[in-house]
């Protein structure tokens, strides 16, 4: 199997949900001799959905902590199951006649991946009916207010106003479990991996409006039958990591000996009275053919229906007995694991093979660990030849590769538009010491400098984060440059704020802000003038409303967006993955005009106008953070900025 023609063997390490089981009749004799706590904290920060074909997948990001431990008092092995993704989808669909243990509308399957040494897989699966009840929905949560998507391939966030805290918790309350051993599907057809499989015993209510946009968009899944459970589950219950003692009673295994000898009693009690039954019948025919009145008719016809009664009745016994007689077997022999599928080995490349046949090519090294495209990052080249020839880069002009003038017919359109997300502290009215900004004046621009720990907190983020693969990338200092170094169809913008975002062993994440001239003051910058430094010094700032400097940082997402690969503008140089976004922010006049006193070096006019290099980019895609996933379509679309306003004002 090749991924995506490059020669690289496709390993099949992330599993899917697959298709639906239908839930088993449980052996209330087997319960799990293990010990399961599950953990979830709270999440109101963007996710991204995407609709499979026959799911709504949602990715979990890093910083997103929920899963369960699951640990053997025996052996003391211990194995912690991290949430990876979760499924949204339609049941199997059950055939007329054939019974469902638990019906229900929807399920949502909770993906898991063991991150202590098995690397196993867990798939939680929870069935949800259509109710008024919804007090404990987590699905309403995620979709409330937000657009789900509708096409194969198509990504759309959730949770992106952050209104509401995502809380998984409810799956797990006082919840019992069936357990057994599957084999899930991944991304590489005919490639499976072993996993826990964990079903609800129980459903979990959604409300109608939720349930009738959950359909809209699996309506035209093909219906599939669900597999069948194995005839051995067991029985788990889960507590909360911080149950301690008995503020979390385990299930107990049932004693089915009594049960079964009820049923023996209720079986040998069937047989007797089918016995009498059919001694009775056989009376009233001996008494009709002897007297064949209306009156012998019925008693006739009700010694019959009395006599299948009584073989149904031992039948239904007889299957009683066999079931318990098979649990209390399965009570004894059954052994905890014993049906874990053996590990697929992946397929890897055949360096022996001298043939040429099936064998594949190795991967060609590339460059950039962060660019899926294949092609080397040129910046990453470029800025390596830079350092080895002890060139000082003032303004990273040397590598020719950014700021660019876009040529908006030329920017290829995504097939799927991908948002991209941001995440943003909440504003405080005063700031620690630690969380205040910092601002230098480099007389061509300005930059505002946020000290970074290493803490995953957003609220020791200032500057807020950019959102990449599920990764939130804090944002370490924004530079703002008057006019905007950016251009569309050579057109550029009153100023520019530009989000820096490093990534290890990877290009920064860039976004470019564009701020056109308004008569509306913007709010950031209002805070920012009031503290605005003179040429080579610096002063310090509290944060501000800063989500407010643009509505995509307010929101949390951009869908309008250009993408192309290039470089920083200023040091320290390096490569950058670059983010324009098409909708502009504003600037009121009498801020702009703050901000030029205060640069006297800024390209406006003159001498630094001249010297102002803008590059043309190899490749800009519309709306994707992916190039290699660009689609070869072309748009126009409307004009994107006003013209710069630094003439027309008039000042220096």
């Amino acid at each position: 199997l090749i991924d995506y023609g490059l020669g690289q063997p496709c390993t099949g390490r992330t599993a899917q949900s697959g298709i639906g089981t239908r839930w088993p009749v449980a052996n209330p004799s087997l319960v799990a001799p293990v010990k399961v706590n599950y953990f979830s904290q709270p999440y109101n920060h963007p996710l991204i959905a995407e609709f499979t074909g026959t799911a709504v997948s949602v990715e979990i990001p890093p910083d997103f902590s929920s899963g369960f431990n699951l640990t053997n008092p025996k052996t003391k092995k211990s194995e912690l199951y991290s949430l990876r993704s979760i499924e949204l989808r339609k049941p199997g669909h059950v055939p007329d006649g054939v019974q469902q243990v638990l019906s229900h509308s929807f399920e949502a399957v909770l993906i898991h991946k063991e991150t202590t040494g098995s690397g196993d897989w867990a798939s939680v699966i929870v069935p949800f009916q259509v109710g008024m009840d919804a007090n404990a929905d987590f699905i309403s949560t995620m979709l409330a207010g937000s657009r789900l998507p509708t096409t194969r391939g198509q990504r759309e966030p959730l949770l992106v106003a952050g209104l509401h805290n995502l809380n998984l918790n409810p799956v797990w309350e006082g919840a019992v479990f069936h357990h057994f051993w599957t084999m899930l599907p991944t991304e590489c057809d005919g490639q499976t991996l072993p996993a826990r499989q964990l079903m609800r015993a129980s459903s979990m209510t959604m409300p109608l409006g939720i349930a009738h946009s959950l359909q809209e968009v699996l309506k035209w899944v093909p219906e599939t039958p669900p597999a069948s459970p194995p005839q051995v589950t067991w029985l788990l219950k889960a507590c909360p990591s911080s149950a301690q003692g008995n503020g979390c009673a385990d299930i107990k295994p049932e004693d089915l000996t009594a049960r079964l000898k009820s049923a023996q009693e209720a079986q040998s009690a069937s047989v007797i009275q089918l016995r009498n039954d059919k001694a009775h019948l056989d009376a009233v025919l001996a008494q009709l053919e002897n007297k064949s009145t209306a009156e012998m008719v019925n008693m006739a016809l009700d010694a019959r229906d009395n006599l299948r009664a009584a073989v149904g009745g031992l039948t239904g016994a007889k299957e009683s007995v066999k079931l318990l007689n098979t649990w209390t077997t399965q009570g004894k022999t059954a052994k905890w694991d014993s049906d874990k599928p053996a590990a697929v080995p992946v397929p890897v490349a055949n360096a022996g093979n001298k043939s040429g046949v099936n064998n594949i090519p190795k991967p060609v090294p590339v460059a950039n660990p962060g660019n899926k495209s294949g092609v080397k990052n040129a910046t990453l080249l470029a800025t390596s030849f830079v350092m080895q020839e002890g060139l000082k880069l003032e303004d990273c002009s040397a590598l020719r590769q950014s700021p660019v003038d876009i040529d908006e017919g030329s920017a290829v359109a995504a097939a799927v538009r991908e948002p991209l997300l941001f995440r943003m502290k909440t504003v405080q009215p005063t700031a620690s010491p630690q969380q205040k900004l910092r601002i230098f004046n480099r007389a061509d621009h300005l930059r505002i400098e946020a000290a970074l720990s290493q803490s995953t907190n957003i609220q020791d983020w200032p500057l807020g984060a950019v959102l990449s693969e599920g990764r939130s990338h804090p944002v370490a200092h924004v530079d703002l440059h008057v006019p905007g170094e950016h251009a569309v169809d050579g057109l550029e913008s009153a100023a520019e704020l530009q989000l820096i975002a490093p990534r290890e062993g990877a290009p920064a994440l860039a976004v470019a802000v564009p701020l056109r001239l308004d008569n509306t003051e913007n709010k950031w910058l209002a805070s920012l003038v009031e503290s605005l430094p003179r040429p080579g010094k610096e002063a310090a700032m509290e944060p501000g409303p800063w989500p407010q400097v643009h509505v995509a940082l307010g929101e949390g997402s951009a869908t309008n967006y250009f993408r192309y690969e290039g470089s920083t503008t200023r040091p320290p140089c390096g490569a950058a993955d670059w983010f324009v976004l098409e909708e502009p922010g504003h600037v009121a006049k009498e801020q702009l005009l703050a901000l030029m006193r205060v640069l006297p070096a800024a390209a406006v006019s003159g001498e630094a106008a001249a010297r102002r290099h803008r590059f043309k980019p190899a490749l800009v895609v519309e709306g994707s953070p992916s190039l290699a996933q660009a689609a070869a379509a072309m748009k126009r679309k409307s004009s994107f900025l006003v013209a710069p306003p630094g003439r027309e004002l008039g000042v220096r």
